[in-house]
């Protein structure tokens, strides 16, 4: 049986203080809170094709997936999710026929963190990075996994330094065959000189050679542009030159930069039968609320897109970025289970939950509830405000309290045992 109250402290500081303290090394003991039977009568973390849509009707042939990763963007810089001053013309006229889920959170608040989430549905909740992790080598269900399984024909785009983060190395892992980085790109004329190529170039290198594809093709196009220092190419500074934070200039380029992309790939034939998933790695700076454990903190955006579908729908379901793997397993037709820890998100019936961690504290919170839970010190419950402008306030509900702590639990079990027993591929 699971943790149910006070008379199980004890059990669980023990077990969670070694979990801690050892969890990513090989030698350790895998992490058991439940029986098996009961553990996955808590959390099944296997994932069944549900025959879903989140479109009006079923998807005639089999989609191109287009997942675009924007590096650093936050809702509060975007129109359609009620920023008062928009840096983002392109993706909110673009979000007016797309589904925009207005609550939707990344798993992590780096992206070496947010890239596992995304491509292979793995939280950050185990302390450190998956990717340098002793586990990187494991087998693994990504996206690029289950889209080769259905003959699709997957490639990887990331205009920034070839190794950086091991992104190259991970995408394999996640299934792509192909990696295309700064050094594929072959042109340092485009070099900004930090992180890589310029988005503008990179994006229409992208475009090009997705042209040479074969459909039906699953690709990430992962953006650099808006980071630290926040540089603009030579000669567009004035043009982007915004009142407001510097790094709201390279939110401007990089949403012009997609609107080129988007008015090149119009053109082509394969534009219309393509699925575009947009979102961000994880949150970027903002003037909003900055603790760590306030839910605004991981807010991010979610943009799905398909040009056959044009209608505008704002989806107030919760979302995480593990919710991304089963959401195109099921847009594409999987048929096997694969190990997701996160949710399709055309299932509206499932609870759903997202979990994070900072430092010693798990989080896990659902659309009312935030649970906060220190294993040397138990847990906490709060109510919050599900548009993030709000900080989180003590609420008292044991029922509650107790159902969520048992989840939270059993996910960690679940995904440690995984980790140790080399389990998260089918």
């Amino acid at each position: 049986a699971g943790p149910m109250g006070a008379e199980w402290a004890p059990v669980v500081n023990n077990a969670a203080f070694n979990y801690l303290s050892t969890l990513f090394r090989t030698s350790s003991e895998p992490l058991v809170f439940f029986e098996k039977k009961e553990l996955t009568g808590i959390y099944n973390p296997w994932k069944t094709h549900l025959n879903h849509s989140l479109f009006t009707d079923t998807l005639q042939s089999a989609p191109n997936i287009v997942l675009i990763i924007i590096e650093s963007l936050s809702p509060e810089y975007m129109g359609c999710y009620e920023a008062p001053v928009s840096s983002t013309p392109f993706l909110d006229s673009l979000s007016q026929h797309s589904l925009v889920f207005e609550q939707m959170y990344s798993n992590g608040l780096r992206s070496i963190d947010g890239i596992p989430a995304i491509l292979a549905g793995l939280p950050s909740v185990t302390g450190g990075s998956y990717i340098n992790s002793p586990y990187q080598s494991n087998r693994l269900t990504g996206v690029g996994t289950i889209l080769a399984d259905k003959g699709y024909e997957t490639a990887f785009f990331h205009g920034g330094n070839n190794g950086t983060f091991n992104f190259d190395q991970f995408s394999v892992m996640a299934g792509f065959k192909s990696y295309y980085g700064r050094n594929e790109f072959g042109d340092d004329a485009q070099f900004d000189g930090n992180w890589g190529i310029w988005d503008g170039p990179f994006f229409q290198f992208t475009k090009a050679e997705i042209d040479k594809m074969t459909p039906p093709f699953g690709t990430v196009l992962y953006s650099i542009s808006n980071h630290h220092p926040f540089a603009l190419p030579e000669g567009t500074e004035s043009k982007y030159d915004l009142e407001g934070p510097e790094y709201l200039r390279t939110v401007r380029y990089t949403d012009d930069m997609l609107r080129h992309f988007f008015a090149q790939a119009e053109r082509s034939s394969w534009y219309r039968n393509t699925i575009f998933i947009i979102t961000n790695d994880h949150k970027g700076p903002t003037e909003g609320p900055n603790s760590y454990l306030t839910p605004g903190r991981y807010r991010s955006p979610l943009l799905v897109y398909h040009p056959a579908h044009p209608e505008g729908k704002r989806i107030a379901t919760l979302a995480q970025h593990a919710d991304i793997l089963p959401t195109v397993a099921d847009i594409i037709g999987c048929q096997e289970p694969i190990m997701a820890l996160g949710q399709n998100l055309a299932d509206t019936a499932s609870y759903r939950f997202v979990c994070h961690r900072w430092n010693d504290i798990y989080q896990i919170m659902d659309s009312q509830f935030i649970l906060e839970y220190r294993f040397d010190e138990g847990s906490e419950l709060f109510k919050y405000d599900p548009s993030g402008r709000k900080n989180k306030w003590p609420f008292e509900d044991p029922v509650q309290k107790q159902k969520m702590e048992r989840l939270l639990l059993a996910y960690l079990q679940h995904f440690d045992t995984a980790l140790h027993e080399n389990t998260l591929s089918r």
